[in-house]
């Protein structure tokens, strides 16, 4: 794929060299800050360091840089990876959104340039011809600016021949909002009962301890032992468990804890971890990012009493909200009546290879809605 700049406007569009993304850490972080929901996942570090531990020779970076009077003013951090053999077009992937699974993302630019940014991305990519199939923007909001932007474009995306959208997750979260206490006796009555009831029996029957721990990898180390064990009694393969994600987190807190971003608490019995926790904070929210639970204790309730002290901790610490990520998990319900619906943008070339690419999406949806039907009747 050539790599041309785009200008109309006053914004320019242009790809980054790998040098460019390497010094831009104070840049980044300043437009991160700027957005109307700052993520921790798009800051420089956490992208970064993704690059570090998962770029290979089928990747290539893309990351679209827009300028105005010399200014940066709006980052779309891409990557190049596979495409069609016989019609041509790589497909374009969100930076770690394969890898790492974040979400709430979107255009890093201020509110006021996010429009104007992204269509200058747009007439950049068109430039580009058959370079590119497919780009796909994963688990964004309906806040977000490129989903806004997207459905200014087209109107009606879900008819649009350049455009789909499909309903990923959703991600609930707690608004900060008042005393821990108010907000805990919002919550059903029965679940307040349960909750206060093992946190007496782990805390005065079996010597559990509330603990903060200062982020290290010894704590990332407990808790990737904690998530395997309750994985294998589960049956199930996480992705969180390779060593190449654990590489990552290494390094992402080496870089991101000094800034007061990372946090690691533990509930902690007489022969140590029964649950840990691995949240992220950022731009005055707290993301519930990893736990782990000792499946020994599982019938204790560890995991419901951490989270108790963790969101309680939150309101102390005078954030504005305790995000629980992607899933629709029961419990989720339970803790937090608000939530972001998550939905994945595909915009498709123009040309021959977009055409392609969107042909192929809707056949893997056809044949998986038929799937599941056939599983219905039978």
């Amino acid at each position: 794929m050539t790599h041309s700049a785009s200008e109309m406007d006053g914004y320019h569009t242009s790809v980054a060299t790998l040098e460019e993304f390497r010094s831009s850490r104070e840049a980044w972080n300043k437009l991160v800050l700027s957005m109307a929901l700052p993520s921790v996942f798009l800051t420089w570090e956490w992208l970064y360091t993704w690059w570090e531990h998962f770029g290979n020779a089928r990747r290539e970076l893309f990351i679209l840089l827009v300028r105005r009077d010399g200014q940066l003013k709006g980052i779309l951090p891409l990557f190049q990876e596979g495409g069609y053999k016989l019609v041509g077009g790589a497909y374009l992937w969100f930076c770690a959104a394969n890898d790492l699974y974040p979400d709430h993302l979107d255009i890093i630019a201020a509110p006021q340039d996010a429009n104007a940014c992204l269509a200058s991305i747009y007439r950049y990519l068109l430039n580009q011809d058959a370079g590119w199939a497919v780009v796909e923007f994963p688990m964004i909001t309906r806040e977000s600016a490129i989903y806004r932007w997207l459905h200014e474009k087209t109107a009606s995306p879900e008819k649009s021949p350049d455009v789909d959208l499909s309903r990923s997750s959703v991600a609930h979260y707690i608004p900060l909002e008042g005393s821990f206490e108010s907000y805990f006796s919002s919550l059903d009555k029965k679940q307040r009962y349960n909750v206060r009831t093992r946190r007496n029996r782990l805390y005065k029957e079996q010597a559990v301890t509330y603990a903060v721990r200062s982020p290290d990898t010894d704590c990332l180390a407990v808790l990737f032992d904690l998530h395997r064990r309750r994985a294998e009694r589960k049956g199930i393969v996480s992705s969180f468990g390779h060593e190449e994600v654990f590489g990552f987190h290494r390094a992402f807190i080496e870089r991101a804890a000094p800034a007061g971003w990372v946090q690691f608490r533990f509930l902690e019995g007489p022969q140590g971890a029964i649950a840990a926790a691995y949240n992220l904070v950022f731009a005055g929210r707290v993301y519930s990012y990893q736990k782990g639970i000792d499946p020994a204790w599982e019938r204790h309730g560890p995991g419901t009493v951490l989270l108790y002290e963790l969101v309680q901790e939150a309101f102390a610490q005078g954030l504005k909200e305790y995000n629980f990520l992607q899933g629709a998990e029961g419990y989720k319900n339970e803790w937090a009546r608000h939530w972001r619906d998550l939905g994945t943008f595909r915009l498709y070339n123009p040309g021959p290879a977009g055409r392609f690419a969107a042909c192929m999406y809707s056949s893997k949806r056809l044949l998986k809605k038929l799937t599941h039907r056939g599983e219905e009747i039978r």
